[in-house]
């Protein structure tokens, strides 16, 4: 398994949410297996500098935002995009077995 973590800047909410991804490769792909969100940092009204930080300890609040984050369907296109890519880059072969 692996992970990958994203910042999730949530514009209608003025916050900013950080993601681990928890995903596997194989040769047809990348499949998402789990979004753990881990803190949100609450953001002034001009979006520039961080109120304050929350940090998700609990399985319901990491539901709540993995929730809210999948409604937005697109962003979790570009999730596996973005994941695909950055292996890619990296030079790691999805046809090598995974660490678990």
């Amino acid at each position: 398994m692996n992970f990958y973590r994203v910042m999730w800047r949530d514009e209608e909410r003025n916050r900013a949410v950080e993601i681990f991804v928890d995903y596997r490769a194989s040769r047809a792909g990348v499949e998402i297996v789990k979004l753990r969100p881990t803190r949100v940092m609450l953001l002034s009204d001009s979006g520039e500098a961080v109120r304050r930080v929350i940090h998700v300890r609990t399985q319901a609040g990491q539901r709540f935002l993995a929730r809210q984050f999948e409604q937005r369907q697109e962003k979790v296109a570009m999730l596996t995009d973005q994941i695909r890519a950055r292996r890619q880059y990296q030079g790691q072969s999805d046809e090598l077995p995974l660490a678990l």
